[in-house]
C-alpha cells in the first residue's frame, strides 16, 4: 500500500512494545525494506545489516543478505 513511513512507526512500536518477541527478525527485515522504499539508503542498509548480525542463521538473515546484495552493498 505504500504507506512506508507508517511501516516504520508501526515496527519501532512492535521492537519497542515486544522486545523479546519471535517476530522481531521480521520487523527489522520489513523496516530495512521500508527504508529502501523510501530512498534512505543509509538507513535500509543499518537495519538489514542489524539483521544479518542479530538474527543469523535465519529466513530474516538470508533475505536481508539477498536485499543488500541487490543495492550493492558487500556481505560477507
Amino acid at each position: 500500500q505504500a504507506k512506508y513511513e507508517q511501516a516504520i512507526r508501526e515496527f519501532d512500536d512492535i521492537l519497542r512494545r515486544y522486545p523479546r518477541s519471535d517476530k522481531l527478525a521480521s520487523a527489522l527485515l520489513k523496516k530495512g525494506y521500508a527504508y529502501l522504499e523510501l530512498n534512505q539508503r543509509e538507513q535500509g542498509v543499518v537495519q538489514l545489516q542489524h539483521v544479518l548480525s542479530q538474527y543469523p542463521g535465519t529466513d530474516e538473515a538470508n533475505l536481508a543478505r539477498q536485499r543488500l546484495r541487490e543495492v550493492g552493498v558487500d556481505v560477507r
